[in-house]
């Protein structure tokens, strides 16, 4: 559809824990650009159930399930089926997802008052070759962070917030590939595709914000670096600054690793992902540099079944049992 492929919107994406969040408030406070409030898995989890070719029945469930969601709910600016419905009745049936989210996003942007609209979610990035299929004009900002701090967060927050575990082999993997998604996007589309460090924004700060605004084609606003303009953002760049004394950057998030992680642990991050890290230029500290036959036989068997695991999980949602297993299992 011409319109979709004409449509111009903004993704944020990276791993959870990577200071995604924080990127949404910074590029959300700007006075011309609406991200969407909170993570709604459009593109992660209902463009796999939702695909092409949506009848009456599916379109109808589909704005259901979106605009009921508890993050829709959540949100500030509140998002209805009469917003959807006025472009939808001149449309031929059946639709795509794609139909949909651009419905979504344009309605959004309405209510805003704003010139651009965008999504955060992480794993974002993972969708990419479909997204820009549909949507080439689409801008895309990666943010990867030292996945040894990632751990040390994703740990603190199972543990506060679901009561589980991190498995770090699991985590190791999906960095890595995030991170060549990363890398072959900024090659393959530089005028699409930023890759934003999370250090280097804590660091550089305005200067790195300069950059994304470079990359949004919109001016610099120093509102963005307060974080002050995104609906629902309070605090720093720090999910667990339990005062709330800190606005705007602190960098009090980087190289927690070094007193919080094991050496077990760092040695396994380093030995697996010392040329990815040494990319990026990060701190790589040599003594643990060396790769154990035991350490990379188990990383390999981790990552196929992480692998294993993410596409019976979309194959699932995307199966017609899926919705009503769910609606029974939630009666």
């Amino acid at each position: 559809m011409k319109r979709n492929a004409d449509f111009e919107h903004i993704l944020i994406g990276g791993l959870q824990r990577s200071g995604t969040s924080m990127v949404r408030a910074v590029i959300g406070s700007h006075p011309d650009i609406a991200i969407v409030q909170s993570d709604l898995a459009l593109w992660t989890k209902f463009s796999n159930i939702y695909k092409d070719g949506l009848t009456q029945k599916q379109w109808n469930r589909l704005c259901k399930e979106v605009l009921t969601h508890k993050k829709s709910i959540k949100s500030e600016i509140q998002i209805g089926r009469e917003d959807l419905e006025s472009e939808y009745t001149q449309m031929e049936i059946p639709v795509n997802f794609a139909d949909f989210y651009r419905l979504y996003m344009e309605a959004y942007l309405r209510k805003t008052g704003k010139k651009t609209v965008g999504l955060k979610t992480p794993h974002n990035e993972f969708m990419m070759d479909r997204v820009f299929g549909l949507f080439p004009k689409t801008r895309f900002v990666h943010v990867i962070r030292n996945p040894l701090d990632v751990a040390v967060s994703l740990n603190k927050a199972k543990k506060q917030w679901f009561e589980g575990s991190v498995n770090f082999m699991e985590h190791i993997y999906w960095w890595k590939k995030s991170f060549s998604i990363a890398m072959q996007y900024q090659k393959e589309r530089p005028g699409n595709y930023l890759v934003l460090v999370y250090e280097d924004l804590i660091r550089e700060g305005v200067t790195k914000v300069r950059e994304v605004c470079q990359f949004l084609n919109v001016e610099y606003d120093p509102i963005m670096m307060l974080m002050g303009g995104h609906p629902g953002w309070k605090g720093s760049n720090s999910s667990f600054d339990q005062q709330k004394k800190t606005v705007g950057f602190t960098s009090q998030s980087i190289n927690r690793y070094k007193a919080q992680l094991p050496e077990d642990l760092k040695e396994l991050y380093y030995s697996l992902l010392y040329t990815e890290m040494n990319q990026l230029n990060y701190e790589v500290e040599e003594r643990f540099i060396q790769e154990s036959d035991n350490l990379v036989s188990k990383f390999k068997i981790e990552a196929l079944k992480a692998d294993a695991k993410m596409k019976l999980e979309r194959y699932i949602q995307g199966s017609k049992v899926y919705r009503p297993l769910k609606r029974a299992l939630n009666k």
